[in-house]
């Protein structure tokens, strides 16, 4: 677990930022992912400086380019907390 100071929030949210505009700028927004996008490249935002990147446009650039992997996740996740499942069969179900 990592731990952010204000400085750190500051840049991943001047990130997020960023990203959003290269995203939406290069025609990745679609009405499939309007909906998680955003939290998809928040995540993406996390995980890069959760390895310790702190350079805002090398944060941005990483959420964008890692945005299909964090859009499944955030998916996943709204799907189970609407329905309380994952939407996949286990072996039990089949």
């Amino acid at each position: 677990m990592n731990a952010f100071d204000s400085a750190d929030c500051q840049k991943m949210a001047s990130a997020l930022d960023l990203a959003w505009e290269i995203f939406v700028k290069s025609g990745g927004l679609t009405p499939q992912n309007v909906g998680t996008a955003h939290a998809a490249l928040a995540r993406g935002i996390l995980d890069v400086a959760g390895n310790g990147e702190r350079n805002t446009r090398r944060l941005a650039i990483s959420a964008v380019a890692r945005f299909a992997r964090h859009q499944e996740e955030v998916s996943a996740e709204r799907q189970w907390r609407q329905t309380g499942s994952w939407g996949v069969q286990t072996r039990h179900q089949i």
